[in-house]
């Protein structure tokens, strides 16, 4: 008897070793898999953090040394392959370490600034407790590029959180998710493309905003599927399908009203939705007297518009798609968190725009949806400018009044991403502005410019000419082509009503 449990337990011995020794060959296995899948990230994507010139062109020669495999043999190959994701993982490390020390500095710098101010009145005759609540809102005494840089390196550092528990948690699934999701990695280890940061933002924004206006025109005449399989829905569809086509009829009529362009436009958007803006504060309760938690989660925003603006500002795949309309609200709203904090910071430490570097003011117009990869810096400081003066200092006005703020940045990003997509300048989704503007009888000539039959004058790539406002028919005084507009006007039933 004592044998057979011997001999059962050598066996179990044994097989546990077997075990091990598997789950040891599958670590080591996953781990090869893992930098690779890593190196694969690494050579597609934008860098969101500024890294040494050298790393840069050392991490695009190792791309295209192991591209090319130029009189090197497949094992050759896959050594420097390996070779390369080991270099950029260190690398990638290390600079992740340096920019927390510096993100160390400039909290240091921060706090050394409001430390001064808890001396000075008011904040010296404040409690304590009350001081130390008063003075963590205050990001004054750094640069906007140090504010800037210690907002990226929140970001990594929430990315590296996540890569790790998918690392402890699902390890398996990491290698897939890096694959379809290579930017969920820190900025370190990204490196760029083969098109520019604004280039990549703009065709993708151009794509989120015409599929948004197919799907806006499409919920307002095609009843869904799933809804009719709900036999005693009909009349509750028809009403959602009324609403949205009244929607449809207002931005019509704003995008072909004259005042839809520049500062007016970004003012009348405001206007046109004031209602929803500012609440009358009650003097007996002010503190009960705000918008209702509906209102600033934006819930009677329609969610076709909430999942284009998310298309716009990357959340876009297909997890994006079929994700529930609370959570690309949640995401909406992170991001509109994460601009209101950065307008405060603008208008608390008096930043002179034209001192913001060209990087920087690229960047922070992106984040809000604001011109595109062809927009100059006056254009892009002129609105920047507007935003700033909209969003925060006419509001802070009307003391007596509650501001929707998630509203009106939300409002205006969906305003400027139209702008952006309207821009002809843009080299962004060319083909659709040339089908859009067929009518206009222009060509594509070889030399990669838009050349009008009419008159053979050549215009810019994607820059078509105005419509010529003298008449169709010669000696008629202009009646034809004002009969001509009119009638396309008409098309949208009840807009000269609106």
């Amino acid at each position: 008897m004592s044998r057979r449990n011997s001999r059962t337990a050598s066996v179990a011995v044994g097989q546990c070793n077997l075990s091990t020794v598997a789950r040891q060959r599958q670590s080591l296995v996953a781990i090869l898999f893992l930098m690779s899948i890593l190196s694969l990230a690494t050579s597609v994507s934008p860098p969101a953090l500024p890294v040494s010139s050298k790393h840069s062109t050392e991490v695009g020669n190792g791309i295209s040394s192991i591209a090319s495999g130029e009189g090197k043999s497949p094992i050759a190959q896959l050594t420097g392959y390996l070779k390369n994701s080991i270099t950029r993982t260190v690398d990638g490390c290390g600079q992740l370490w340096t920019n927390h020390k510096t993100c160390n500095t400039i909290r240091a710098k921060l706090q050394h600034h409001r430390d001064d101010l808890a001396k000075t009145p008011p904040y010296a005759r404040m409690e304590l407790k009350e001081r130390k609540k008063a003075l963590s809102a205050v990001e004054a005494g750094i640069e906007y590029e140090e504010y800037m840089f210690l907002q990226k390196g929140k970001e990594d550092r929430g990315k590296l959180m996540n890569v790790v528990f998918l690392m402890w948690g699902a390890p398996r699934f990491l290698p897939y998710a890096l694959m379809f999701n290579p930017e969920m990695l820190p900025s370190p280890f990204l490196s760029p493309g083969p098109e520019s940061v604004l280039e990549k933002k703009s065709r993708q924004r151009s794509t989120a905003v015409l599929e948004c206006l197919l799907q806006l025109e499409q919920q307002a005449k095609a009843v869904p599927a799933l809804s009719k399989l709900n036999i005693f829905g009909g009349k509750k569809q028809q009403v959602k399908m009324n609403a949205m086509h009244t929607f449809n009829e207002r931005v019509a009529s704003f995008l072909i009203s004259s005042s839809c362009q520049g500062h007016e436009g970004a003012s009348r958007v405001l206007q046109e939705i004031g209602a929803y803006l500012y609440l009358p504060v009650d003097e007996d309760a002010p503190d009960r007297g705000d918008f209702s938690r509906k209102a600033k989660r934006l819930c009677d925003v329609p969610p076709t518009v909430i999942k284009g603006l998310g298309s716009a500002i990357g959340n876009a795949g297909f997890f994006a798609s079929v994700s529930p309309n609370f959570l690309n609200r949640g995401k909406i709203l992170g991001h509109v968190k994460k601009i209101a904090d950065a307008d405060h910071f603008l208008v608390q430490a008096n930043i002179d725009l034209t001192t913001i570097s060209w990087r920087l003011l690229q960047e922070a117009c992106s984040d809000r949806l604001i011109g595109n990869a062809a927009s100059t810096p006056d254009e892009l400081q002129s609105m920047l400018s507007s935003w700033l003066r909209l969003v925060v200092y006419e509001p802070a006005k009307h003391d007596s009044m509650h501001f929707n703020s998630n509203l009106a940045r939300t409002s205006l990003m969906g305003y400027h991403a139209l702008q952006a997509t309207r821009d002809g300048r843009s080299d962004s989704a060319v083909l659709p502005r040339l089908l859009f503007a067929g009518d206009r009888n222009s060509v594509v000539s070889g030399n990669g410019m838009v050349q009008s039959n009419g008159n053979g004058s050549v215009f810019p790539r994607a820059s078509l000419p105005p419509r010529e406002p003298e008449s169709f028919v010669e000696g008629d005084g202009g009646k034809s082509s004002k009969g001509n507009i009119r009638s396309k006007l008409n098309i949208f039933r009840g807009l000269h009503k609106s």
